[in-house]
């Protein structure tokens, strides 16, 4: 998750993606362009997921060990958690400033 400014233009290069970086055992550089943070949460059922969108509060269930707080960039790797279907909620605790987010995900097996 990389959290830009709103007018940002900015695009990983292809040697920047998470999966070039996994595929090819390269360091992993989190670029932090921006001093704005999101709130990142991992959801593993529909009805937490319905409640995240629609109180925009942290009053549902979620993945503590997998929250971040207002984060510019991270990554993560989620290897231990096997699960059919799991949701990502992104809010931004700022509500009178926009910004862009790219979310990149992969899987490997």
């Amino acid at each position: 998750v990389t959290v830009l400014d709103k007018e940002s233009t900015y695009s990983y290069q292809s040697n920047e993606t998470f999966y070039y970086i996994l595929n090819n055992n390269k360091y992993i550089d989190l670029y932090d362009p921006t001093s704005y943070g999101v709130d990142i949460y991992l959801l593993g059922h529909s009805g937490d997921v319905d409640s995240f969108t629609k109180t925009g509060n942290d009053n549902f269930k979620c993945y503590p060990k997998y929250t971040k707080r207002n984060i510019g960039s991270t990554f993560g790797v989620i290897s231990e958690l096997i699960q059919e279907n799991l949701w990502i909620g992104i809010k931004n605790p700022n509500s009178t400033t926009g910004i862009k987010i790219i979310v990149e995900i992969v899987a490997q097996g």
